[in-house]
Formats: structure tokens, sequence, C-alpha cells
């Protein structure tokens, strides 16, 4: 149940603004959550909300875009150090040819 001290939020947040839980467990069954905000003046808000109000965070469609640059950035890398290497053993063993021939 909410403290006196703390308040309650009840203006100045809107839907999909990110809010960190301030308790030590998150209890859905609970009717209010201790939790701190950032307004959007940058001030640090300190309250109480309504549990039933808050949702799990989920990844945002930019945070998943740059997952797959990421992976695809790492999966080209390892390819073309993988034909690197190749490239360069055939080179070597066409230089050995070359020198035994002669």
């Amino acid at each position: 149940m909410p403290d006196i001290a703390s308040g309650i939020i009840e203006k100045g947040i809107v839907n999909g603004t990110l809010v960190r839980l301030l308790q030590e467990e998150f209890d859905p069954d609970s009717e209010f959550s201790l939790v701190e905000y950032q307004d959007k003046n940058g001030n640090t808000i300190v309250g109480y909300i309504m549990t039933k109000y808050l949702q799990e965070n989920t990844l945002t469609t930019l945070q998943i875009v740059a997952i797959i640059v990421s992976i695809i950035t790492v999966l080209i890398t390892i390819l073309v150090i993988i034909l690197v290497v190749q490239y360069s053993n055939k080179k070597n063993k066409v230089n050995t040819f070359k020198n035994k021939c002669e």
C-alpha cells in the first residue's frame, strides 16, 4: 500500500513511459507498485502507480533491427575471415608448387 511520503502518481505519466520498479519483487496481485521514472523535463519522479497499468518491458522494433544487423555483421565477418584464410592457403600451395618446379 502506498505511504504518504511517496504519493500516488496520477498525472504526468503517459502510456508507454518506461518505469523502474523500486520494490524487491514484482507482485502482480498488489494494488500499487513503487516505481520511478523521468518526466519530460528529465526530473526523476518516485511514487506509486496502480499495478494493473504496468506491463513487462519488451523489445522495441529498433532493438530487434539492431540485434538482426549485429548478427548479420558477425556472420559476414566470419565468412570473410574464412574466405581470406582459404585464399591465403591456396596461394601458398601455388607458390610452393612453382618453387618445386624451378
